[in-house]
Order: C-alpha cells, then structure tokens, then sequence
C-alpha cells in the first residue's frame, strides 16, 4: 500500500511540474539546430509532421541553418491530415505586449488545405486563433479552409503565386495573451481528401516584448492615376511614422521612402495602373517599431493624350472595359 501511495504521489508531482511554465526568460528564440527545444509533433490524425532539413520540391531548405519543422521533410502531406506541433509553456506574466515572429513557407491547395497558429491558456483544452484572416505582415491570407486546422477554416493557404514561394517572415502582437501564466502555442495543419503538395513548414521562433508598438490597419483611400491617401491605425502613442512605398513584387527595403510623416500620408508621383506595397513604422523617441505591412493598392488609369496607340494583344487590356453580355474573343451578344 505504501508503495502504492508513493508512485501516486510522484506520479501527482510529475504531472503538476509538467504544467508549470518552463519560459520564461525573454526574447525567446528557437532555430531548432540543437533539437526540437519542446515542441513536439502530434501525428495521430494521419499526420506527416517532422523536424530535419526539408528537402522537398518546394520546400527545399531550412529558414535558417538546416532544421525546420515541416510537413514530410521530402513528399507531400497526407489527406485527411489533422495534424499539429505544440510549443512548450510559456509564462508571459512578466510582458505587457508580447509579440510572436516566425518564418514560414507554405504550398498547400489554396482553400482545401492549410495552417494556423493557435495558443491556449488551459492547458490545451480550448484553442484561439492568434490573429485574423488579412492581418498585415504575412500572416493569415485565407478563411475557408476546408481541411479544417485547428478545427476551424482560417490560417495560411495556397500554391503557386498563392503560397510563399520562399521563406518570409509571419509577426503578430500576443496582447490578449500579456500577463498569462501558462501559455503553449501550437501550429495545427489540416487536408481535404484530394490533392496534395509539399505543405507547411515553420522556424525561426521569436517571441519577445513590443517597447514601441507597430501600427495596424493599413488602408488606402482616394486612389487616383499618380497617387493615394495611405492610411493607418495608431496602437500605441507614435505621432509620427516612417513610410516605404515600393512597386508589388518588390521586397521591401526597410529604409523609408520618407521619414517622420504624418498619418494619413499622401503619396504622389506614383504611374498609372501598377499595383503598389506600402509599409509602416512608428516612430518612439529615438526608437522604431517593427514595420508593419504590405498593404497593396493599384492606381486607376490615367487620361491618354493621342498619338494613342493599342494593340489588343491582351483582352481586356488595361483601362478597357468588355460590353454587359459580351465575349471577350466574339464581341457583344
């Protein structure tokens, strides 16, 4: 009997320790070059989840170093996976504005398959999204995943020029989490029952306290041939902030087009037609915070002056419009 009541009172012990924060020293930092630092992978649900370095047909290298985490390090994931990989306990009850970064690459089917970040407070007994569908900084660009990750339709999807292509940095404020004693996080991915690609991968974990707080958002409105009012919402107490305004597809700098600017901003000397990424950094007394972004604009055509001359080789060709109940290829019906 006493031996009996001595392996329930350790196993009570272990069980209690294994609950109680094991973070909690900040800025946190994992690239998973000497292991897997306490996330574990969860593959019961048909799952293919693995730490290594990826070498598949897209995901073919670790953000950094040579370990990621990724679904199937050389292949495809599985259908019907309902998969995940959990954090360790994080105790943020030291942080007022807490703030998670990652890198991420995903090539997934756009709106079957796809990943979300999730954080609990109980343990893992109930999951909250961390963040929203169109929130800046490369995060959640999809909110009808029918593979369900983390039991919900919202998180990373898409393949081709609707995934990543590459590894890019994912950031968000953990605000509803600041002063939490027992924090996990998990990265929770989900398949329809066709079609498969190489996934999701994730690395570089960086969670840390927000000193002077980013701005969100982002809008334009007024968008004219040349030009724009470039908008944005103020989190902290910034009364001036640094702008970038760069062509789509351009990487961002992270030098801006103008410092200290008001809010909101008139961007002018733009071209006609052309798709534009706008980035925004608070500016803290001698300190910035993160930029914040992209947030994508195209400007309206412009007003020809002749000799005008087009072609035709691309239908509908900008600033033509095709007749109600016409055919691009035939003519109106």
């Amino acid at each position: 009997m006493k031996k009996i009541t001595l392996f329930l009172f350790m196993f009570s012990l272990l069980a209690f320790s294994g609950l109680e924060a094991q973070i909690t020293t900040f800025p946190y930092t994992e690239d998973f070059e000497s292991g897997d630092g306490g996330w574990v992978a969860d593959n019961t649900g048909n799952g293919t989840w693995a730490l290594g370095t990826p070498a598949g047909t897209i995901i073919n290298s670790a953000a950094s170093g040579d370990n990621s985490w990724v679904t199937n390090l050389t292949g495809t994931y599985n259908v019907n996976e309902d998969s995940w990989v959990t954090s360790p306990i994080f105790d943020f009850s030291s942080l007022s504005a807490p703030s998670i970064e990652l890198s991420i690459w995903y090539d997934a089917e756009f709106s079957y398959d796809g990943a979300v970040l999730q954080s609990s407070i109980d343990g893992g007994v109930t999951w909250v999204n961390v963040g929203a569908n169109g929130d800046s900084n490369n995060w959640f660009n999809d909110g009808t995943i029918n593979g369900d990750p983390g039991d919900q339709q919202e998180g990373w999807s898409g393949t081709g020029t609707a995934g990543t292509n590459a590894w890019v940095t994912a950031r968000h404020t953990l605000t509803d989490l600041a002063g939490e004693t027992s924090v996990i996080f998990r990265i929770a991915f989900g398949s329809d029952g066709s079609v498969v690609d190489d996934g999701f991968g994730f690395d570089d974990i960086n969670i840390f306290e927000v000193t002077c707080s980013e701005p969100n958002t982002l809008t334009a409105s007024n968008v004219n041939s040349s030009g724009a009012e470039l908008s944005w919402t103020e989190s902290g107490s910034s009364s001036d902030w640094n702008i970038e305004v760069v062509t789509s597809g351009t990487p961002p700098t992270g030098t801006p087009s103008e410092s200290n600017v008001s809010n909101p901003y008139t961007a002018s000397g733009l071209s006609a037609v052309t798709s534009y990424d706008f980035y925004v950094q608070s500016n803290c007394g001698g300190e910035s915070s993160s930029w914040v972004g992209p947030y994508t604009f195209t400007t309206t055509c412009d007003v020809y002056t002749p000799d005008y001359l087009e072609q035709f080789d691309t239908i509908i060709p900008d600033c033509w419009d095709e007749a109600d109940s016409g055919d691009a290829t035939t003519g109106p019906g």
